[in-house]
């Protein structure tokens, strides 16, 4: 990603105020709606975070990777 584009799209996210929410990735859509469910129940995730599925399999369909973005919007893992 171009370095315009990262800095256009941090500030995009603060300004949506996605500051300080947490993003989790997954990569099939179906395991990765399982597992996020499973996340939610758990409390280590709430409904107003963000996933986002890629739609690539991953070896282990139960990873993903998750980030928080802080308030000048980087995403810190």
């Amino acid at each position: 990603m171009s370095r315009a584009t990262e800095t256009r799209l941090r500030k995009l996210e603060v300004s949506a105020g996605v500051a300080g929410r947490r993003v989790f990735i997954f990569g099939a859509l179906e395991p990765g709606k399982a597992k996020r469910r499973e996340l939610i129940a758990c409390g280590e995730a709430t409904g107003d975070d963000l996933f986002i599925f890629t739609g690539v399999p991953d070896r282990d369909p139960q990873s993903y990777v998750r980030f928080t973005i802080n308030a000048s919007g980087e995403w810190v893992r």
